[in-house]
């Protein structure tokens, strides 16, 4: 059976990692193919696994011949099931596989976009109806997609998002390489977030606890991992904040489960979520994490027993948070400790890639 994997974005998200898991993922009898609707982080990591990927552009803001090309290509492959990722894509996608007769599995990461316009809302209602499945990451994003589209709930089905734990086993070798590299001791405590530098990640937020939170650990540091175009405005933040010299600016990095072997705390300052891949890669690290309490973060996050949750956009509340996070052992290796469990047990990338497996078989050989 042969799988077309696209999505419209270039960046490295968590929605551009589990397509690039699940597309060199795919058990025996399965084969990948990309379409990615820009150059893009995802289609070299494609590319490099050896998976043709072909790059299929929108000529305008609204290209009514896109699908019609869309289509062609899927029959000139011989694509069994189409698998697309976030709204443009999805939309498009569907467009697309309806013309050439083969079903398509649509995935939703995400609140943000989509929901604010009523052409975009109406659009998703159509997928709804149109795509062989409709899957959101969360249980949270699955509640709210089916009532801000005014559907019913079992016309959206969850499939959490899954990582491959193995790749973030804690390396002690790796922690005192990386923390050498970005200039800090081992007795600092070293605090990590990764994310792309957007508005939506909070990173700004946390840039403004890190203020509270050298005023009672002046030998804390903040290293934020990660591209975007909010980097200039959060670097000019902290010096606005007299807090340079407490944070490390890392750029993107394709050595993550390193920089989580060198970090004391993980921590997740995001607007809006739907089920982060870098909690679940932090989990699988054994690092203790402090997590605003938006979209499914609460479904893998809870006070006291799987790490601290906050609330968003207060910077005191993380500031404090994270103190109690790098004061208390005890409570950080009982919390970390039950949260790896937890990502073992419930998100662990093979049982994800096979219920994505599962849906692009249903009714083959009808």
């Amino acid at each position: 059976m042969k799988v077309l994997h696209i999505i419209e974005t270039p960046g490295t998200g968590g929605a551009e990692k589990l397509l690039v898991d699940i597309a060199v993922n795919l058990p025996s009898g399965f084969s990948s193919v990309g379409v990615m609707m820009c150059e893009s982080w995802t289609g070299r990591e494609l590319a490099k696994h050896g998976i043709p990927v072909t790059v299929m552009p929108l000529q305008r803001s609204f290209d009514a011949g896109w699908p019609v090309r869309f289509a062609r290509f899927i029959r000139e492959q011989q694509v069994d099931v189409v698998h697309s990722h976030e709204f443009t894509a999805n939309v498009y996608a569907t467009a697309g596989a309806r013309l050439a007769g083969v079903p398509i599995v649509c995935t939703t990461h995400g609140k943000n976009y989509w929901p604010h316009a009523l052409y975009r809302r109406t659009a998703y209602r159509w997928v709804a109806r149109n795509a062989r499945a409709f899957v959101a990451v969360s249980n949270d994003l699955a509640r709210f997609v089916a009532s801000t589209l005014g559907i019913a709930s079992d016309r959206v089905k969850v499939i959490r998002n899954g990582i491959d734990i193995e790749l973030f086993r804690r390396d002690e070798v790796a922690r005192t390489r990386v923390r050498e590299q970005i200039g800090v001791a081992a007795s600092q405590p070293l605090i990590l977030t990764c994310g792309e530098m957007t508005e939506v990640k909070g990173h700004d937020v946390l840039i403004r606890a890190t203020r509270h939170l050298v005023a009672q650990r002046p030998d804390a540091i903040v290293a934020i991992a990660g591209e975007g175009p909010l980097k200039e405005q959060l670097e000019a933040l902290t010096d606005e904040l007299q807090v340079r010299a407490n944070v490390r600016f890392l750029g993107f990095r394709r050595d993550v489960p390193d920089l989580l072997s060198a970090a004391d705390v993980f921590v997740m300052p995001s607007r809006s979520e739907g089920l982060p891949l870098a909690i679940l890669e932090a989990m699988a690290a054994n690092l203790p994490i402090v997590a605003t309490a938006v979209g499914g973060v609460p479904e893998l996050i809870r006070t006291g027993e799987t790490g601290w949750l906050v609330p968003p956009v207060q910077p005191p509340e993380m500031a404090r948070a994270v103190l109690d996070a790098i004061s208390d052992r005890p409570a950080r290796e009982r919390v970390s400790g039950t949260a790896h469990r937890l990502c073992i047990s419930q998100y662990a990338l093979p049982a994800t890639v096979k219920s994505y497996v599962d849906l692009y078989s249903a009714g083959a050989g009808n």
